[in-house]
């Protein structure tokens, strides 16, 4: 298991016979709630390289400017919603589903993904 921040975020990986499965475990952003919220998916089609690929494409130099840039897709049985962060001077992503969203750095999400 993987912790960024102060568990801010974990990635952990589940093995199975069949099929193995990640859970990507967030710390909810909005401060009224104080809570986690989860994201189980299947390590199916290199799943893991494709969400990191998704979330670090915000921070491609060709992409860093476009402040309407948002991605939505399915990861296991959740709707994710990806688009820049709103705060000023923020490098920053957000992340969000139907349970929750969290905010997230280029850092932490190498950190996140084991990438550094």
């Amino acid at each position: 298991m993987k912790y960024v921040g102060p568990a801010k975020a974990s990635l952990q990986f589940i093995p199975h016979e069949t099929d193995s499965t990640f859970l990507l475990l967030l710390w909810d952003q909005r401060p009224e709630l104080k809570n986690y919220f989860s994201i189980r998916f299947s390590s199916r089609g290199n799943t893991v390289e494709q969400l990191y690929d998704v979330l670090m494409s915000f921070f491609e130099k060709e992409n860093r400017n476009d402040k309407q840039q948002i991605r939505r897709f399915q990861l296991g049985t959740e709707q994710l919603s990806v688009y820049r962060s709103p705060t000023i001077g923020a490098q920053a992503i957000i992340l969000s589903t139907q349970k929750g969203r969290i905010e997230l750095k280029k850092g932490e999400i190498n950190r996140l993904f084991r990438k550094q």
